[in-house]
């Protein structure tokens, strides 16, 4: 990848550059060095023309004959999507949630969003829905049902180091499995805080939750991620208008970062719905998103 940038630095440095202008002096000093070489311009060790006839249309043949759309950047080889997650069998799922008491007021009868927080029922059911349709799919499934924000209220934690926590799970799971970290898709699964007329949309009589993926700009897997980002939204808005819609973060605004998507080149934050939306929403929702994530690796 170094040589690649240095070639087009050099490449463009060239580009800027000035025409070649030899002074007088040098263009005297070549005709005295050709002269005393009995340099005559007909070498019995030129080209024949014939021969060199014959070498441009070669070189036309040769370059018409390479395939230059095998010829890709490094970088999308760890795209999920690739070869290497051509089937089920090799694909895999890691799904958890970083703000794990987010919940629902519908189930809580409660009226007031700050309040939408709860020890047992919140976004881990989501979570469960979603493995659970993963899992018909006959695709393996982690589901880390740790509670991330219990932790943190036990160990006098701030809100924003919850990804701390969730991070060292993670990465305790890529240290000791023997899967390739190409082939699993980790999913943070979250709900929005916005009111319900932005975070539910209606479909065919019902409603549902919508969903957002989110994908930081500070990841080095930046490009992977948002690929991956794109193929599902499109797959669900090609289906379901208006349903699902993409944020990029270009600044961290916390010192959560890249919502540990530096972890992996397949990691994503998701929210479905908002603390308005109740769980069967949700559920509706998730059935979609199984679907679509099915789609990308069939």
């Amino acid at each position: 990848m170094k040589m690649h940038d240095d070639l087009q630095q050099n490449l463009q440095e060239l580009k800027a550059s000035d025409p070649l202008k030899p002074d007088p002096a040098f263009i005297q000093e070549t005709k005295t060095m050709l002269a005393s070489k009995n340099y005559s311009g007909r070498s019995n060790k030129r080209i024949p023309l014939v021969s060199f006839a014959l070498f441009i249309p070669i070189c036309t043949l040769f370059l018409l004959s390479i395939d230059f759309s095998t010829i890709t950047n490094n970088s999308s080889s760890s795209s999920w999507f690739q070869s290497s997650l051509a089937d089920k069998k090799n694909t895999h799922f890691y799904i958890y949630h970083t703000h794990s008491s987010e919940s629902f007021l519908p189930e809580l009868d409660e009226t007031d969003p700050a309040k939408a927080f709860d020890e047992n029922s919140n976004i881990i059911k989501v979570g469960d829905y979603l493995a659970s349709y993963l899992e018909k799919e006959n695709f393996e499934v982690f589901h880390d049902e740790t509670n991330f924000m219990d932790i943190a209220i036990k160990k006098d934690k701030s809100f924003q180091e919850l990804y701390g926590l969730s991070r060292k799970n993670l990465t305790n799971f890529l240290d000791n499995t023997e899967l390739n970290k190409e082939n699993i898709i980790f999913l943070d699964i979250h709900r929005n805080s916005l009111d319900k007329e932005t975070t539910t949309s209606t479909m065919n009589g019902k409603t549902s939750a919508k969903i957002t993926f989110v994908v930081s700009k500070l990841s080095y897997y930046y490009e992977d991620n948002h690929r991956l980002a794109k193929n599902l939204n499109d797959k669900i808005n090609d289906q379901y208008p208006g349903l699902s819609r993409i944020i990029t973060k270009e600044k961290a605004i916390t010192e959560a970062g890249a919502y540990n998507q530096d972890l992996s080149p397949n990691t994503l934050l998701i929210n479905i719905g908002g603390a308005e939306n109740t769980l069967k929403e949700e559920k509706r929702t998730v059935n979609i998103l199984a679907n679509a994530l099915d789609s990308l690796v069939e």
